[in-house]
């Protein structure tokens, strides 16, 4: 019999709602909820709203679950392609609190969405909804071929929002967006490959085992992590390649500045936290330093940048990646505590700069520009 796991009812929650707007727009339900200072909400909004809710309380429960324990819990396995692909979900306590995160930040990002949107929000909201499922898929998928499936995912509506709802210069940051971060993903892709032409499996814990028992040489592992590395490095960013985030951030609609800053940076974050130590482990002595040295340079390098700015949205950005940085020197660190400080500075920054890239949406609103020096007595 079929069992349907929690982290796959967590998944597939988002997708059922995408169903739901279908209906909804076969239907032709124009229906509209009045909300507060005369704003209404359509039903897409209250759909999606709803959705993130079942997650955010989903994912609750689920780390409710792994209190007292250690490692994973909640393991899931479902073969796809007999003996090749399998859907591997499990979670342990950093992908619960990643998976909270989730659910209070989609659903921050569809609350300020209301009234803000003006158009075609059946697209906006399907986008919405696709892009948790890519989000759960990331911080729950321990199979290589499912995680960089859910991890292309993410990409595709982060596109469509800046360069459908974006602002003048949207083409231009769409793109740049898309070019920076396919590139690196797939380099990153390289690395999957060729851990399975050595393992045979994309399964995370096999690759893990295969790795300790030698079977990838050790020639290949520096290698290997170094394509990881380009598809992780971009998306946190660390400095140089962060050039494409202040000009996403600055055309993106605020709500999605909030999922930009909030969730996608924290994919490449994630992506070091969670493999460095699990297949790379060998190498770490000789990477240690390089991480810490290139963590540096991100928080200082983005705080000075930021000090500069006039923009309110830019500012916010590139605060993000002095930030980020502090994730990779606790990662270069590599102890208990050094580790559990990047978790802690993941969730506080998505938590914070979420706040106020919603406050930075509102302001050229009422105030009628976002330009510092224009902001006196704000």
């Amino acid at each position: 019999m079929f069992n349907i796991n929690p982290l796959l009812l967590t998944l597939l929650i988002p997708l059922f709602s995408i169903v739901i707007f279908g209906i909804v727009n076969r239907l032709s339900l124009n229906i509209e909820i009045k909300i507060y200072s005369g704003i209404k909400m359509r039903i897409e909004y209250l759909i999606s709203l709803i959705t993130a809710l079942i997650v955010l309380i989903m994912s609750l429960w689920i780390a409710s679950q792994g209190v007292g324990k250690t490692g994973y819990f909640m393991l899931a396995e479902y073969t796809w392609i007999e003996g090749f692909i399998s859907l591997t979900l499990a979670t342990d306590v950093f992908s619960s609190v990643m998976l909270i995160l989730s659910g209070v930040l989609v659903f921050s990002a569809v609350f300020a969405s209301i009234g803000y949107i003006k158009e075609e929000h059946t697209k906006y909201n399907t986008l919405m909804m696709l892009f948790l499922t890519g989000i759960i898929g990331v911080f729950t998928s321990f199979n290589l071929f499912f995680f960089y499936l859910f991890w292309e995912l993410v990409l595709i509506p982060m596109f469509f929002f800046i360069l459908k709802w974006g602002g003048p210069n949207r083409n231009y940051a769409a793109y740049k967006f898309f070019i920076y971060t396919h590139a690196g993903s797939l380099l990153m892709l390289v690395g999957f490959m060729v851990l399975y032409s050595y393992t045979s499996t994309f399964n995370s814990f096999e690759i893990a085992l295969g790795i300790k028992n030698g079977i990838v040489p050790a020639t290949m592992i520096l290698p290997i992590f170094l394509a990881f590395f380009a598809g992780f490095a971009v998306k946190v960013p660390l400095v140089p390649f962060h050039t494409w985030l202040p000009d996403a951030h600055v055309e993106a609609p605020g709500p999605i500045s909030v999922l930009l800053a909030g969730l996608l940076l924290k994919m490449g974050g994630y992506g070091f936290l969670r493999f460095t130590p699990l297949f790379f482990d060998s190498i770490l002595p000789n990477i240690q330093i390089p991480l810490i040295i290139l963590g540096l340079i991100t928080a200082i390098y983005g705080a000075l940048v930021a000090g500069t700015q006039k923009d309110l949205k830019r500012l916010i950005a590139l605060t993000s990646v002095s930030h980020m940085g502090f994730v990779i020197v606790g990662l270069g660190a590599m102890n208990q505590l050094s580790i559990g400080g990047s978790i802690f500075q993941m969730v506080s920054h998505g938590m914070i700069s979420g706040t106020f890239f919603i406050i930075s949406g509102i302001i050229p609103l009422v105030a009628g520009s976002r330009l510092i020096p224009e902001l006196n007595g704000l």
